[in-house]
């Protein structure tokens, strides 16, 4: 018999093209932070029209199919869709995390009629940078019984929180193209017009049935979108939808098995190369990859094996923070199936080596669209400073340079932030000493001042010309000096020409030199002084207190970083913590406290966790503090500690934490007489 739709009309798969979230939605955000219900006409218009509420709909479940998992647990997968009949669907999240419906006065565009505070939960994570909507749908197993009436079961979906985007296009008025492509951290929603499908194939699109298949029967899904009412619509009668279906000798009869794919990894960053698996396609059929929806332009075509395997390789297109699909549409079979990445935001510098003063470009990608994301530069440990920000584009993109603040050698990360979002990556630049000879004409018999950027604070820096040492001088807290404080004193036996001044740091062995032209000899002490020419002043930070000027409270008899001894490490012990509440994280206490300093100094701590992109350059800084809270995900993760003294020195522990998954809920019994299906 198969599986049938109670409605006549399936759902039509059409085909359009997608644009990024519209302007008037993003606008929206800010609007709805200081208000729990308000009226707010656009700007430009006299008063906004009547509301226009969204219309939710589902269509029947389709493409169901028996799994049995890698756990020996039976799954009833299948494909739902809810489309939107009215006006458009869009939920906003503000800083607080409070969970927001705008409603407009027309299909598409707009004025903003109200924003409603919505009596509904949300589920967000930094590292997954998204939010889910809690209670969107709801899917139920009915089984029909003796009397020929369908009951309800024990058996319910356990996927309960959705991300909502469009998906495709339904035969409703509305926009031709989709205002919502991405489930990102601020705003998602449907569309006029547009429906949002869950493939069979995705995570959690599933009925947990146990360790033995389904029994012979008649059984029925009901999909519910918004089941407890907590979205405002123009119509709550219209949001169930059934497919009746039959299990024979432990099958579904006439279902077959339908595509799945995989995305590994499931998540990085614009321009990451992923590998798409997919399996179940007819054998050597064509199969179009496409990113974002089933109506867009293929990335490519790929021909599946003789077994109805396809491998992809799939390079991650422009787009904003979250949730996109990545589909695979075989061209003779018509099967689909679609795999979910995550996009993170990502961080590029042009140039790893600079020193202080030199111009550095930064590029963003996968931040939210049309936000405003800040760039900050750490200039020693725990002490960051903004040097810029930029405003992103539809895609979530931007780019904008700024010149390197004054800081030590070595290297430093740059840091953008989302200022709506709170997402941030960083990228490290490497800090170089540099040197100026002031003035850079002078007398054999005479001196010259030595400005210095980049050395290590307080270190020594050995000066010599043609390879004879002419002296040191003492770099400052930000390891740099002025002219006017660091004069060395050039030999008398110099020949007229053009010579190398070398810096030579004596701790951190770091090295810069500088030209000085000899022009005749000193004759009177006068001659010797260095002219008015005014020298550059070195450039702080925007935060004042960010880096210190003064010199050391015992001036030179204080000991440089080379007298120093270095601090110790203690990252406390491993840990195990259970995921309590399932959501695939938990919460881990660090404490750097038993780490020392053998003088009796202050330590700051630096705690970071291994980056996939690239482990051996950039790691992901958990926190600056000495005893953070973090959350991590589930499995092993291994924890570095850094810890930094006065004098720069550092010192390095690590620890694994094992974060366990939390345990399965066992289903309860939900029985329910929904009566018998018309003819």
């Amino acid at each position: 018999m198969g599986y049938r739709s109670i409605e006549s009309n399936r759902y039509p798969r059409h085909r359009a093209v997608r644009r990024m979230m519209t302007p008037q939605a993003l606008l929206a955000i800010a609007a709805v932070l200081a208000m729990m219900v308000a009226i707010i006409p656009a700007s430009g218009s006299t008063a906004a029209g009547p509301p226009i509420y969204p219309d939710l709909r589902t269509a029947p479940p389709s493409n169901l199919y028996l799994e049995l998992g890698g756990d020996g647990q039976w799954r009833l997968r299948f494909a739902n869709t809810v489309s939107n009949y009215g006006g458009p669907l869009e939920i906003t999240v503000d800083s607080t995390k409070r969970i927001y419906q705008n409603v407009y006065d027309a299909l598409s565009g707009g004025n903003l009629v109200s924003s409603t505070r919505v009596g509904s939960d949300i589920i967000f994570h930094p590292t997954h940078n998204h939010f889910h909507f809690a209670d969107f749908a709801r899917y139920d197993l009915l089984v029909r019984d003796a009397r020929g009436a369908y009951r309800g079961s024990r058996y319910q979906s356990q996927k309960t929180t959705f991300c909502i985007i469009d998906y495709i296009r339904v035969n409703a008025p509305g926009p031709s193209t989709p205002g919502y492509t991405t489930c990102g951290s601020d705003v998602q929603g449907l569309s006029a017009g547009w429906g949002d499908t869950y493939t069979a194939d995705l995570p959690d699109q599933w009925m947990m049935i146990g360790s033995s298949p389904l029994a012979d029967g008649e059984y029925a899904i009901r999909s519910i979108a918004d089941p407890f009412n907590k979205l405002r619509e123009s119509d709550e009668s219209n949001n169930e939808g059934f497919v009746y279906f039959s299990v024979v000798n432990g099958q579904l009869e006439s279902s077959g098995e339908l595509p799945i794919c995989t995305s590994d990894p499931a998540f990085g960053k614009v321009g990451d190369v992923v590998t798409l698996t997919c399996s179940r396609f007819d054998n050597g059929e064509p199969v179009d990859i496409r990113w974002g929806g089933p109506s867009t332009t293929p990335l490519q075509t790929v021909t599946a094996s003789s077994g109805g395997d396809v491998t992809a390789y799939v390079t991650i297109p422009d787009g904003g923070s979250g949730n996109h699909y990545i589909i695979a549409t075989g061209q003779s079979s018509e099967l689909e199936a679609a795999a979910i990445f995550n996009t993170r935001p990502g961080i590029w510098r042009q140039y790893w080596n600079r020193t202080v003063g030199s111009p550095e470009l930064v590029v963003v990608t996968g931040f939210s669209p049309f936000e405003t994301v800040q760039i900050e530069y750490a200039v020693s440990p725990g002490s960051n400073v903004v040097v810029g920000s930029l405003l992103t584009d539809s895609k979530g993109g931007g780019s904008m340079s700024f010149d390197i603040p004054v800081s030590q050698i070595g290297r430093h990360d740059i840091i953008a932030i989302g200022t709506r979002s709170g997402l941030s990556d960083a990228r490290a630049v490497n800090v170089n000493p540099s040197a100026l000879a002031l003035p850079e004409v002078a007398n054999a018999g005479g001196s010259t001042g030595v400005s210095l950027r980049g050395f290590a604070a307080y270190e020594y820096v050995a000066i010599s010309i043609d390879g004879t040492s002419i002296g040191q001088v003492r770099a400052s807290s930000t390891g740099s000096t002025t002219a006017s404080r660091a004069q060395v004193e050039l030999p008398s036996t110099l020949q007229d020409g053009h010579y190398e001044l070398l810096a030579v740091g004596q701790s951190s062995g770091g090295a810069a030199s500088t030209p000085l032209e000899i022009s005749g000899v000193a004759i009177a002490a006068e001659e010797t002084a260095i002219p008015a020419t005014p020298e550059p002043e070195e450039t702080m930070p925007a935060t004042p207190e960010a880096i210190a000027t003064e010199t050391p409270p015992d001036g030179e008899s204080t000991p440089g970083p080379s007298l120093n001894e270095p601090p110790v490490a203690d990252a406390g012990d491993d840990q195990t913590v259970t995921d309590l509440d399932g959501d695939g994280f938990a919460d881990v206490q660090l404490d750097a406290g038993a780490s020392t300093d053998p003088e009796g100094g202050a330590l700051s701590a630096r705690w970071t966790v291994p980056d996939g992109d690239d482990p051996d350059l950039d790691d992901d800084v958990l926190s600056d503090e000495l005893k953070p809270e973090v959350r991590l995900p589930v499995g092993v993760t291994t924890v570095t500690l850094i810890v930094t003294d006065d004098f720069g020195q550092t010192a390095i522990d690590e620890i694994q934490i094992t974060i366990l998954a939390a345990p399965t809920p066992t289903p309860t019994a939900d029985v329910e007489d929904i009566g018998t299906p018309a003819p």
